[in-house]
């Protein structure tokens, strides 16, 4: 009866380990989200927002530096985070440039 005991916990050990493997990852890296902040961000400086909305095409880079390095260090949810926020500085910033060139 302790054999099966022992082998029973044994299995409920490697199971428990498997799952933790297998779901215990932190998701999918953002390919996408990455890819489409550096393309907002190209699409911002083309507008030469890094002089008519330095402040905002600073913080898009910064964001973007900073989702590269959470995406190195393999912590996708903080790097799909960050990545959208320098999507969305760097949409704020074209939109300002592009004001600029209006007026």
């Amino acid at each position: 009866m302790n054999s099966l005991c022992a082998c029973n916990k044994l299995k409920t050990i490697i199971l428990a380990t498997l799952s933790s493997i297998l779901f215990g990852c932190t998701g999918v890296a953002p390919v996408q989200e990455m890819s489409n902040a550096r393309q907002t961000l190209q699409t911002a400086k083309a507008a030469r927002a890094e002089i008519y909305a330095r402040d905002k095409y600073r913080r898009a880079q910064g964001f973007l530096d900073e989702a590269a390095n959470q995406l190195n260090s393999g912590d996708f949810y903080q790097a799909k985070r960050l990545a959208l926020q320098a999507t969305h500085e760097a949409k704020q910033a074209h939109l300002d440039a592009m004001n600029h060139h209006k007026k």
